[in-house]
């Protein structure tokens, strides 16, 4: 059977769509030999094609969220002709003549409408929606999203099928005292921080971090992945915590692992989160874990986080600093980390996958 996936999303950067594609494409290569692959591509984004000998690759024009690829994509497809197309985003030609399988990872465009422009909210009713609906299977990575989903696209529960992502093996204790030296060197990392990993998106709450990190009375420094914009950095002089927040730029794949190993303790305080992989990462780093009780983040961390509510100021502070000054919660936090971490398995999330590729494409020919 011929499968073809967009793969468009791989830009070599650490979100979580992007995250999500490359591994699942790099497992299902590993524990799937008699189908045939091809990856919707922009670019030679990676070595994708070397991965196995059943995977081919076609280059696209259009970029990845756009209108074009409306046209493109079809256009592409009925000259690939494939057995199944899965679009590992919410973004999928309407008008595909073939068999798809569509990932749609969260909702917070439409449940968070107003804080997206007018051509996101267009593009959600007239294109994911119908794509949707048109879909043979919805994929998605929490019960949270699938009722979301649900919800908000009004696609029948039984339509919707929960597959967990996976932590990547390269998440995990780096004891080795020269590799954390030269991340800490290249990053200037203090010897002690707390760290957050993630977007500036308006859910990401960053606001009520910075106001929650003022209120702490301890002299811990806040590192940010990314290079800050210009709000936060304001936020941070208006609280007069800029001297103390560092934003450290982008953090190469190889190096976030030991990032989150140097840090004392990472803290996600988003309000909505369709699965999260940050604080998977930290966890499966041994490093601690504060992050909202809201959307799917109780869901995926278990009892292994310490919860705050993302909409209160206090709530956030005191998470941040009981689980600092608290020797036996840190401990506690850790170990939890540790073994929670073990549920998330990309080969198990693969597999899974592909028992779904292999039901839609029987009924199809079935049918």
């Amino acid at each position: 059977m011929h499968i073809v996936v967009d793969a468009r999303m791989i830009d070599g950067k650490p979100h979580g769509i992007a995250r999500y594609t490359y591994n699942l494409i790099k497992n299902l290569l590993t524990i799937d030999k008699k189908n045939r692959y091809t990856l919707l591509v922009t670019k030679d984004i990676t070595n994708l094609k070397t991965w196995a000998d059943n995977l081919a690759v076609c280059y696209l024009k259009s970029r990845w969220i756009s209108i074009s690829e409306q046209w493109e994509l079809v256009k592409v497809l009925k000259v690939l002709k494939p057995d199944l197309y899965h679009a590992p985003s919410f973004v999928a030609p309407v008008f595909n003549p073939f068999p798809m399988i569509m990932t749609i990872h969260d909702v917070n465009h439409i449940a968070l409408a107003q804080n997206y422009s007018t051509f996101h909210r267009l593009y959600y009713k007239f294109i994911v929606k119908p794509s949707a609906n048109k879909s043979a299977k919805i994929l998605t990575d929490s019960e949270f999203s699938r009722k979301e989903i649900s919800k908000y696209l009004m696609i029948p529960d039984n339509k919707i099928k929960v597959i967990y992502s996976g932590c990547e093996e390269e998440f995990k204790p780096i004891e080795d005292p020269e590799t954390i030296r030269k991340v800490r060197e290249k990053y200037r990392l203090p010897g002690t921080f707390i760290l957050y990993v993630g977007g500036y998106k308006i859910h990401k709450n960053i606001s009520n971090l910075l106001a929650a990190y003022a209120k702490i009375p301890l002299n811990f420094p806040l590192v940010f992945s990314g290079t800050g914009n210009k709000k936060l950095i304001e936020i941070s002089r208006r609280l007069n915590v800029d001297k103390k927040v560092l934003f450290i730029g982008d953090i190469e794949n190889n190096d976030l692992p030991i990032v989150y190993n140097c840090a004392t303790l990472f803290v996600f305080p988003s309000y909505y989160e369709g699965f999260g992989f940050p604080p998977l990462e930290a966890m499966a780093c041994g490093c601690p874990v504060v992050a909202s009780n809201a959307t799917s983040l109780p869901e995926v961390c278990g009892d292994a986080a310490y919860y705050v509510n993302p909409y209160d100021v206090k709530s956030i502070a005191d998470g941040i600093f009981k689980a600092i000054i608290d020797e036996d919660l840190k401990k506690n936090l850790i170990q939890k980390g540790l073994q929670r971490v073990r549920l998330f398995h990309w080969k198990k999330s693969a597999e899974q996958h592909m028992e779904v590729f292999e039901e839609v494409m029987s009924n199809n020919r079935r049918g």
